[in-house]
């Protein structure tokens, strides 16, 4: 409770967790200690009280690392991003959120899990690194509407729509904060609703709609207000105050402004510090108040300074630069500028997509080297005139002139020939420089890189592998992706250039290719290169390799096919048939049965292989468990996994080697399936047509499928036994029935005949001396008329608990017996009651009369005590199957799903059907009365 009414009232909150830490005793354990250390942390980050909040969640991480509670460590860990950001201390931030999502990834914690998640992928974007924080974000909402936690899910709407924003998407991104808004108010926290209302403001205006952003973003600023939580309002006054500067309304915007650095101030803030400066200082120049401007730039820096994240010196070069070319200081302006860019492009994350850019940038080189070629030619040429003008001037000038004028020629040619060389040799070194980068990038690409023209002709190509790779490479040049490429995969390749030629570049399309090995799948990411207008464009496509990523995805989704089966009660041979698939679907050259032990525990028996030749599984259902039988039957006897990697010579295989060879199988190895209490269920095999052993991944996918199996296998046995059990408890509860019923019998018939005549001569016996001596004795008199009232009494009240017992009328058929139930019924409550019985068609015994009179009664004794009805309507009727019996009134009826554990009077209704073999149907709704409807087979004896 307290932790909930931090997100909606702090500061009662903050006095209600004092409260608790002080009352927790000393000998209180780590764990609650945790806990309260925890939520004082929580609360107190949220009061901007930081300090403080960093020593309570170390406290708090310590005792819970002691105890290795991993869910109070993770509380821990998430209350340390939130003060590592205000502190400044981005790596510390990081890490704490990279622990708190390993910690919960098997913790039943969605809202834990969704925060959690949602501090990682801020941190990838932080970082630059927002491929990865979009991947987050899709996870997040993944589970979050997997567990439909309010919490879980408000904080999956924010990071998706803040990667909307990011995107260009801004109706999607509006649609997303007014997403998390509502799943805020539905998990009851003022915090989270006001982070919506806020992030809905900033992409209004940013889709042009300056008033309802303004108007959204005060509704935000009264909320973290009324919150008491300054590091959550000074962001709002940040955001308004942006709004009002966009508008021109710079003074106003200068006012929240000072408000915000004040409070980050008094709380000490730098990151928030860094980013309200820096807004005062834009509305600062703005007003031409260039002085202010640059001190709050110059603060700002120094702050970044301290932080020491490139980013944000970067930012801080360009806002002085800005500052600096306002004031007429064009050379320190242009200083600032490439000291900014150069933080920038040291921040900048090197993404696959950037060096794609990066790339298509070094292939401008290839022009500088035909300049160098042109210069050399030219010097060349040069030369040549220099010394026909040398022997010009020879013939012309006297022989006294020619020396000296030969000696001036030759000197000035060399010095520009020197000049030239050095200007060559420089050029040659940044060439092979370039070429050197370049050459260094493309050997880290781990993935085929190909250059095509806008037809999709490959004109060059860069692989690691061959195997990557549907043709060799001089095959490949001069072909089209149509005629390489299957037709599917060369119409998205065909889309993604004809992308890359309007947009400049194009990512996240996706092929899937059958090449020589196996299935791969790659992630296109095309860029066009820069050319002159008179060539042809070329595009640079980067195809990553995303197999294990897309085998990984088609696993899980399998896996939780399975689960989701086993949860609605599938039958094991469906289940297991996904076990299989689990293996096929991803390795399609991979043929996998999984065989079952017997109930003597001596044979296998195939219970999945949908691959396998029908022929090859009646030859070997019901393999013999031992050594030498086949690779699966040795497997189950040794409890180890076995392999054969050549069926033709391995000894296990000699038996069914006829079949293997009919079949095409070369290679098999197989894993035994254990229960829980490493009992053997059977075996597990995966058939190649090609010889070989197994790869430690194939062998992690066999344990994988094998775990897999062992819980299908064993939860479908125990509901096997569950159900056998349930079956012997009604058969004894039904001859316990029996029993009573009989006793009640004999007991009625004790009563009536035995007790019933003793009491009848007793009264008679009174009668007489009544008769001859009550006129003379008035005494006498009175008191045998009071005893001969006491035997009435008595004989009444045996009466009753004879009928009570077993009324008589059941012994003249149930129609009777029902009869006289609603008799009873009436003159007891006055409630209505009609009876319809088609007695001529009714085919009853005793045990099946029995058992309705008795669901009719309690039926009615359910109508009297809850339902508040008029009036009852009981049916019985013969069907083709059996009885229908129908007991309906008109009361004020229930929600069945909310009906209490313990509500005996419709389990004994229940257990009496089912102990008859029928079905039982109830059907109510408040205020339109409670139907029950029974089915009894005329064949249940």
């Amino acid at each position: 409770q307290t932790r909930a009414l931090a997100e909606n009232a702090p500061p009662q909150a903050y006095q209600q967790a004092q409260a608790l830490q002080s009352a927790i005793p000393a000998e209180a354990t780590q764990v609650d200690q945790a806990r309260a250390f925890n939520l004082l942390a929580r609360i107190e980050a949220y009061l901007a009280l930081i300090e403080l909040s960093a020593q309570h969640a170390q406290l708090a991480l310590d005792l819970a690392t002691r105890h290795g509670d991993r869910t109070e460590q993770a509380k821990a860990y998430l209350t340390i991003v939130l003060t590592s950001i205000h502190q400044g201390k981005i790596a510390q931030s990081r890490d704490a959120a990279t622990r708190s999502v390993a910690l919960l990834h098997d913790i039943d914690r969605p809202d834990l899990l969704g925060e959690a998640m949602l501090r990682m992928a801020m941190t990838y974007r932080r970082y630059g690194d927002f491929e990865r924080a979009v991947s987050m974000n899709i996870q997040a909402m993944e589970m979050a509407k997997l567990s439909n936690n309010p919490l879980a899910l408000a904080y999956a709407d924010q990071g998706l729509a803040m990667s909307y924003d990011h995107s260009g998407r801004l109706v999607d991104a509006h649609e997303g904060y007014v997403k998390m808004r509502s799943h805020a108010q539905a998990a009851g926290s003022k915090l989270l609703e006001g982070h919506a209302i806020q992030g809905m403001a900033d992409i209004t205006a940013s889709l042009g709609d300056p008033v309802t952003s303004e108007r959204l973003m005060r509704e935000a600023i009264d909320i973290f207000r009324a919150l008491h939580m300054p590091f959550r309002l000074n962001p709002a006054l940040y955001g308004l105050a942006n709004a009002l500067r966009r508008q021109g309304h710079y003074t106003e915007a200068l006012k929240l402004l000072d408000e915000s650095i004040a409070s980050y101030t008094q709380y000490t803030n730098p990151l928030g510090l860094w980013y309200a400066l820096n807004a005062r200082s834009i509305n600062l120049q703005a007003l031409n108040r260039l002085t202010e401007a640059r001190s709050d730039a110059q603060r700002a820096q120094a702050l970044a300074k301290e932080i020491n994240f490139s980013l944000y010196l970067s930012e801080s070069a360009k806002r002085l630069a800005a500052i600096a070319a306002a004031e007429g200081k064009h050379s320190q302006a242009y200083l600032l500028s490439t000291e900014a860019g150069e933080l920038a492009e040291k921040a900048r994350i090197d993404k696959a997509s950037e060096r794609i850019v990066e790339l298509t940038q070094h292939y401008e080189s290839e022009s500088k080297q035909h300049q160098i070629n042109d210069l050399t030619r030219r010097n060349e040429q040069q030369a040549t005139r220099l010394h026909q003008r040398e022997l010009q001037d020879r013939w012309i000038w006297t022989l006294v002139l020619g020396g000296f004028i030969l000696m001036a020629g030759t000197l000035m040619f060399l010095f520009h020939l020197r000049r030239s060389n050095r200007k060559l040799a420089a050029l040659n070194t940044q060439v092979l420089k370039t070429q050197n980068q370049l050459q260094a990038t493309l050997n880290a690409i781990p993935d085929p890189l190909f250059v095509l023209d806008l037809d999709g002709r490959y004109h060059d190509c860069r692989y690691p592998s061959d195997e990557l790779l549907t043709m060799p490479k001089d095959h490949l040049i001069g072909k089209t992706v149509s005629e390489v490429l299957p037709p599917a995969a060369a119409h998205i390749c065909m889309s993604a250039l004809r992308d890359a030629h309007e947009k400049g570049h194009s990512t996240g399309k996706q092929i899937e290719l059958q090449l020589a090995q196996s299935q791969h799948w790659f992630e296109l990411s095309v860029a066009r290169k820069p050319t002159s207008s008179v060539h042809e464009p070329l595009f640079i496509m980067l195809s990553r390799d995303i197999t294990e990523r897309k085998r990984s995805d088609i696993q899980e989704e399998i896996r939780r096919r399975i689960f989701e089966r086993l949860a609605h009660d599938s039958n094991l041979t469906e289940i297991l048939g996904l076990v299989v698939r689990y293996i096929e679907q991803v390795y399609p050259d991979f043929t996998a049965s999984i065989m079952l032990v017997d109930k003597q525990g001596k044979h296998l028996d195939i219970a999945a292989a949908p691959k396998l030749p029908m022929a090859y599984q009646q030859a070997i259902n019901g393999i013999e468990i031992g050594e030498g039988f086949g690779t699966c039957g040795t497997a189950a006897w040794r409890g180890t996994m076995v392999i054969a990697e050549d069926l033709n010579s391995d000894p296990l295989w000699k038996p069914y080697r006829h079949l293997t060879q009919e079949a095409g199988f070369l290679s098999c190895w197989s894993e035994p399936i254990f229960d829980s209490h490493s009992q053997i269920l059977g075996a597990l095999g995966i058939y190649q047509r090609k010889t070989g052993r197994p790869s430690e991944e194939d062998i992690r996918l066999l344990r994988r499928a094998s775990y897999l199996a062992s819980i299908a296998i064993e939860r479908k046995r125990m509901e096997y036994d569950l159900q056998e059990t349930q079956v012997l408890l009604r058969q004894l509860a039904a001859r316990s029935e029996s029993a009573r019923e009989d006793e009640r019998k004999n007991l009625k018939r004790e009563l009536h005949d035995e007790l019933g005549q003793y009491l009848l001569a007793l009264r008679m016996g009174v009668s007489v001396i009544d008769m001859q001596f009550g006129s003379t004795h008035p005494a006498l008199q009175e008191k045998t008329q009071r005893l001969i009232e006491m035997v009435d009494t008595t004989i009444k009240v045996v009466r009753n608990v004879v009928t009570l017992l077993r009324p008589s009328a059941l012994d003249m058929g149930i129609a009777s017996a029902l009869e006289w139930l609603v008799n009873e019924y009436f003159e007891q409550t006055s409630i209505q009651c009609e009876l319809h019985v088609t007695e001529m068609d009714l085919t009853t015994n005793e045990l099946r009369d029995t058992a309705i009179f008795r669901i009719v009664q309690e039926s009615l004794t359910n109508v009297v005590r809850h339902a508040k009805a008029t009036k009852v309507e009981i049916t019985l009727e013969q069907t083709p199957t059996g009885h229908l019996l129908k007991v309906q009134d008109n009361g004020v009826g229930f929600d069945p799903s909310q009906c209490k554990e313990k509500s005996f009077g419709l389990f004994s209704i229940r257990e009496r059907v089912l102990m008859l073999g029928g079905d039982y149907k109830l059907t109510s709704t408040p205020g339109q009365g409670t139907l029950i409807q029974v089915q009894i087979p005329v064949s249940n004896k």
